[in-house]
C-alpha cells in the first residue's frame, strides 16, 4: 500500500498526475518532429542529448535544494538497470517506431502498459492483477493496433522488424523499470533519481549513437532543436520526475491511468498537427485497450480497497 494517504495530499500533487496524463502523451509527437526533415536527429542522437539536458536540469536542482548526496553501489545499480530499462528499451525502443510509424499508432501501442502491469502482478505477486477477460480483451485490442503494419492489414508502412519488435518490447521494459521504482526510494530523493536516471541514459544513448557511426546533423534544423529542448524540459526532467514522484504519492492503479489518457492526445495531436489518420481497426484497437485498462485499474482499486478494510479489521 502506498504511504501517502488521500488526507495528506496537497492539492500540487495532482500537477504530478496531469505531467504524467497530459504533457507525456505530447512526446511521441515531438519525437516524430525531432527526426524528421533535413538535418534533423538521429535516434539515439536525439535521445541523448534530451536525457543529458533533462537529467542535468535535475541534478542542479536537486544540488541548489539540498538533495544531492551520494549515491551507494546499490542506488547506482538500479539507477543504471532502471535507465537502460526506461530510455533505451522502453522510450528509445518508441522512437524507433516512431521514426517509421505514426506517433498516434505508437501511443496506442504504448497505451498497454497497465495491462502488463497487470499481467506481471498475475504472475509474480499474490495480488490477481486483473481478471483474465479483461487482460484477454485489451491484449486483443493490441493486436487489432498493430494489424495495419501486418502483410495483412492492407497498409504499407515498410516497417522494419525492430519496430515492430519495440512496439511490443517497449511497454514491457517499462513496467519493469518501473515495479524498481519504490525500492530505490527508499533510499535517494525523487529528483536526485530522477536525474541520475536520465544522466545514465543519456551516456548508454550517446555510446548507441556513436556505435552506429551516424553523422550528427551540421547544424540540426530549428523544428529539431524546438522538439529537442520540449523533449529535455517538459518530457524528460519534467514530467520523468512527475512519474517518479507520483509513484510514491498515489496508488500503481491511478499512475498507470495515464495510459488511456495518453493514446487520445496522441492521436488528436498526430491528426492536428501531422495529419495522421489512423486505420479505423487500429482506433478499435485502441478502444479495447482502454475498456480493459479502465476495467483492469477499477479492479485493482477495488481489491487494494478490500485489503485495506481486511487490515483495518
Amino acid at each position: 500500500m502506498n504511504s501517502t494517504t488521500t488526507s495528506e495530499r496537497r492539492s500540487g500533487d495532482y500537477i504530478h498526475l496531469f505531467m504524467i496524463y497530459v504533457i507525456w502523451a505530447t512526446g511521441y509527437l515531438a519525437m516524430k518532429i525531432g527526426m524528421s526533415g533535413p538535418n534533423a536527429f538521429g535516434i539515439f542522437q536525439l535521445q541523448s542529448l534530451r536525457l543529458f539536458l533533462g537529467g542535468g536540469i535535475l541534478t542542479v536542482i536537486a544540488y541548489l535544494s539540498g538533495r544531492l548526496s551520494r549515491p551507494g553501489r546499490r542506488e547506482i545499480a538500479i539507477c543504471t538497470v532502471s535507465a537502460a530499462l526506461f530510455w533505451i528499451l522502453a522510450n528509445g525502443g518508441a522512437l524507433v517506431a516512431v521514426r517509421e510509424l505514426p506517433s498516434g499508432l505508437v501511443v496506442m501501442a504504448m497505451g498497454t502498459i497497465p495491462l502488463w502491469t497487470a499481467l506481471f502482478q498475475r504472475l509474480f505477486s499474490r495480488g490477481s492483477g486483473g481478471s483474465a477477460i479483461a487482460l484477454l480483451v485489451g491484449f486483443a485490442g493490441l493486436v487489432l493496433i498493430l494489424f495495419p503494419t501486418l502483410p495483412l492489414g492492407g497498409q504499407s508502412f515498410h516497417i522494419s522488424t525492430l519496430a515492430k519488435a519495440a512496439l511490443i518490447f517497449a511497454p514491457i521494459a517499462w513496467v519493469t523499470a518501473t515495479r524498481l521504482q519504490p525500492s530505490l526510494q527508499k533510499s535517494m530523493d525523487p529528483i536526485a533519481a530522477a536525474g541520475m536516471q536520465l544522466l545514465i541514459g543519456g551516456l548508454i544513448a550517446l555510446a548507441l549513437a556513436e556505435l552506429t557511426g551516424a553523422s550528427w546533423p551540421s547544424p540540426p534544423s530549428t523544428s529539431s532543436i524546438v522538439a529537442l529542448l520540449y523533449l529535455a524540459i517538459f518530457a524528460s526532467a519534467i514530467a520523468f520526475f512527475s512519474y517518479v514522484r507520483a509513484t510514491s504519492l498515489f496508488p500503481t492503479s491511478v499512475v498507470s491511468a495515464f495510459a488511456y489518457v495518453n493514446p487520445l492526445v496522441g492521436v488528436f495531436l498526430g491528426w492536428l498537427l501531422l495529419n495522421e489518420r489512423p486505420a479505423l481497426i487500429s482506433l478499435g484497437g485502441m478502444a479495447l485497450v482502454i475498456v480493459s485498462v479502465i476495467l483492469t485499474l477499477r479492479q485493482g482499486r477495488q481489491q487494494q480497497h478490500q485489503v485495506s478494510e481486511n487490515n483495518n479489521a
